[in-house]
């Protein structure tokens, strides 16, 4: 009777050590965000780039007014990058905030949000 106790503990503790080896090596999902935040005559640019722990992530940031470039900035970080900068802008026009990534040496795509500034 003491032999099958331990034996089903002993397994046990076996289950749930390979369950919780496994659960620590899933990969996180890679997540790219980008937001617009209108204020008065500004607009707060943000970025979120989150992967895996030590992986290299390299972005080209920039924010289009209509169809033209007005700012770009490359940012870099391992893991989680988060960028935020303001930017005067003008009422009426349309803008574009464009995140262009490359994470461990892979290209990702181009993740986007645009918005109009009204005042």
């Amino acid at each position: 009777m003491k032999k099958k106790i331990v034996s089903a503990l002993l397994a046990t503790l076996i289950l749930f050590s390979c369950m919780t080896s496994a659960y620590a090596l899933s990969a996180r999902a890679l997540s790219i965000r980008p937001s617009l935040t209108f204020g008065t005559n500004t607009v707060l640019c943000k970025v979120s780039i989150g992967a895996d722990t030590g992986e290299s992530i390299l972005a080209t940031i920039s924010l289009f007014e209509g169809d033209s470039c007005i700012r770009t900035w490359t940012r870099s970080s391992n893991g989680y990058l988060i960028f935020s900068e303001y930017v005067p802008v003008i009422s009426g026009y349309k803008y574009t905030l464009t995140v262009d990534s490359v994470i461990n040496g892979i290209q990702k795509p181009i993740a986007s949000v645009d918005g109009t500034y009204v005042q």
